[in-house]
C-alpha cells in the first residue's frame, strides 16, 4: 500500500507534490546548473549542488513566496539553510 496506506487524500497529495517537484526539476535544472557553473571552482560539484537544491525543496512543508521587488524570499530563515 505504500507510505500513504488506505488514505486516498494522502495519496493524491503525495502524487501532486511529486508531480510539482518533477515540473520544477524540468523547468529549473538547466538554469541552476548554469548558475552553479559560474560560481563554483570545482565543476564536478555542480550536479550535486543542483540535486541538493531540489532535495531541500522536496523536504519543505510549504514553499516560501518570492518578493518580486527585492528578489528576496519572504521567510524568517533562508530556505536553503
Amino acid at each position: 500500500m505504500g507510505q500513504n496506506g488506505n488514505n486516498p487524500l494522502k495519496q493524491v497529495q503525495s502524487e501532486t507534490r511529486s508531480s510539482s517537484l518533477d515540473h520544477l526539476v524540468r523547468r529549473y535544472s538547466r538554469a541552476l546548473t548554469s548558475f552553479f557553473q559560474r560560481r563554483v571552482s570545482n565543476q564536478d560539484d555542480v550536479p550535486d549542488l543542483v540535486q541538493d537544491v531540489f532535495l531541500r525543496l522536496s523536504r519543505l512543508e510549504e514553499v516560501p513566496e518570492l518578493d518580486r521587488k527585492s528578489t528576496r524570499l519572504n521567510s524568517s530563515h533562508h530556505w536553503l539553510s
